[in-house]
């Protein structure tokens, strides 16, 4: 199932999105091959009118790189039972498309234990908090992860087989 990009009505939004690398390259999971040679890549939420309700409204993010071309769009898919109650260590479901609406991979982090009562972000302020994200690419297969610490803007990858990627 396609998330919607455009609501009915909606002015079509002005944006490039980055063409896909004319090389073709064998070993690289269809959808990463964008990946293959950016350094940078920066992720905006797509801010959109909320009215203050219960009802959760999922967040819409553009992946983008350092010429401000899209990338991929994804809508978060998180488990909504738990997301009001659990903040930053809620899990998710990242389903990046790609320009042609086509499934590119996924991102996915379970829910974390989080046994501090007093607020869900007090793991935050611990520097040994690893959050692991896993990469699957096609839907289904491993192919890689993603590790962070909390409050760092930086993250380490390792491949489907657990070694260093970068």
């Amino acid at each position: 199932m396609h998330p919607v990009i455009l609501q009915p009505g909606a002015p079509i939004p002005q944006f490039a999105w980055m063409d896909k690398p004319s090389i073709m390259i064998t070993d690289i999971p269809s959808g990463l091959e964008y990946l293959v040679d950016i350094d940078f890549v920066r992720i905006r939420q797509l801010v959109e009118v909320e009215i203050n309700t219960s009802l959760f409204i999922p967040n819409r993010y553009a992946v983008k790189n350092r010429k401000g071309e899209q990338i991929y769009i994804t809508t978060e898919q998180p488990n909504t039972l738990r997301s009001a109650n659990t903040g930053a260590t809620r899990g998710f479901k990242f389903d990046m498309y790609d320009k042609s609406s086509r499934l590119a991979f996924r991102i996915e982090r379970p829910d974390q234990d989080d046994s501090c009562s007093l607020c869900s972000c007090c793991s935050a302020l611990s520097s040994t908090n690893r959050v692991k994200c896993i990469v699957e690419s096609p839907v289904g297969t491993l192919a890689g992860v993603l590790f962070y610490e909390t409050c760092s803007t930086s993250l380490g990858i390792r491949d489907g087989d657990g070694n260093q990627a970068l």
